[in-house]
C-alpha cells in the first residue's frame, strides 16, 4: 500500500488535537527539514561549514511495509497524527534525502511529551513540557533538547550522545535495538536533556518494540549508516606581485 504525503516527514513534532484533550500530539511534521534538522545541529560548536551526504537506500526489500512517498513541502498541508500509523514499520521515501525505513513513537503523560522516530540509520527524539489548563485542555509549555539516548544491551547498557535530539544508529544501537528483550512486559530508553543531572527512562510501546525487529534486522555497516563528510574548500588565491598582469587566478 502506498501513501503520499507532503514533504513534512521530518522527524516528529507535536500539534493540537481537539477537546477534551487539547495537547500537542507526536506527528512526522518536520521530518525532512534539512536546513534545520542537519545543517544548523549545535550550530556553537559545528566546525564543517559544507556537507556533504549520501542518499538513503534500503538494503533488502521489506515485504508487507506500507510506503509513504514525500510529495510535498511540509508546509504545505496540515497531517495529524491520528492520519499516521505510530508504532509500525513505515517507509519513508524523501526526494531529496532517499529512501528509509523507521518506526515513530510517542510516549506522554500530564507534564511531558516524548516523540521519537527510530530510523534505520538516525535516531530523532523530541521532548515537550505540558501545562494543564481548564476544561481539560493540556498545551505544550517549552521544548527541550534532548543530548543523549541511552538503550540496554547484553553487556549493560549502551548511551551515544548527540546535537538536539538526532543520534546516528550504529552496529551496536542496531542489534540492541532489534534484540531487545521487555522487562515485565514493559520497554524503556533512556533520555537525557540539555541541563538535567543524568539519564531518565522513557516507556517505549510494545508494538515499537515490535517494530525495531523489522527495522534493524540484518543492519550491517557495509550496506546501511548515514554516509556524511565535511567537503574543505581552499581559500582564495591572494595575487602577488609576482602574478602577471591580466592573468586569472583560479
Amino acid at each position: 500500500m502506498r501513501s503520499s504525503i507532503p514533504l513534512a516527514l521530518a522527524g516528529a513534532t507535536f500539534l493540537v488535537s481537539s477537546l477534551p484533550a487539547l495537547a500537542y500530539e507526536i506527528s512526522p511534521k518536520k521530518y525532512g527539514d534539512v536546513l534545520k534538522e542537519e545543517l544548523h545541529l549545535c550550530s556553537p560548536t559545528r566546525t564543517e561549514e559544507y556537507i556533504q551526504y549520501g542518499t538513503e537506500k534500503l538494503p533488502r526489500v521489506f515485504p508487507g511495509v506500507e510506503v509513504f512517498t514525500i510529495t510535498e513541502d511540509w508546509r504545505s498541508q496540515d497531517l495529524e497524527s491520528t492520519k499516521f500509523p505510530l508504532s509500525k514499520p513505515v517507509i519513508l521515501k524523501n526526494p531529496i534525502t532517499g529512501t528509509t525505513i523507521g518506526v515513530f513513537d510517542r510516549n506522554y503523560n500530564k507534564s511531558f511529551r516524548v516523540a521519537s522516530f527510530f530510523g534505520r540509520n538516525t535516531i530523532r527524539v523530541r521532548q515537550e513540557t505540558v501545562a494543564n489548563k481548564s476544561f481539560g485542555r493540556r498545551v505544550t509549555t517549552g521544548s527541550e533538547s534532548i543530548q543523549s539516548f541511552g538503550i540496554k544491551n547484553g553487556d549493560g547498557y549502551l548511551v551515544v550522545n548527540g546535537c538536539d535530539g538526532v543520534f546516528r544508529v550504529n552496529k551496536e544501537i542496531a542489534d540492541a535495538l532489534a534484540n531487545y528483550d521487555m522487562v515485565d512486559g514493559k520497554a524503556f530508553v533512556l533520555l537525557s536533556n540539555d541541563g538535567s543531572t543524568g539519564l531518565r527512562i522513557n516507556e517505549i510501546g510494545p508494538e515499537t518494540v515490535k517494530a525495531w525487529k523489522v527495522v534493524y534486522s540484518d543492519w550491517q555497516p557495509s550496506s546501511d549508516g548515514r554516509k556524511k563528510k565535511s567537503l574543505h574548500v581552499a581559500p582564495p588565491r591572494v595575487s602577488s606581485s609576482n602574478d602577471l598582469p591580466g592573468e586569472s587566478q583560479l
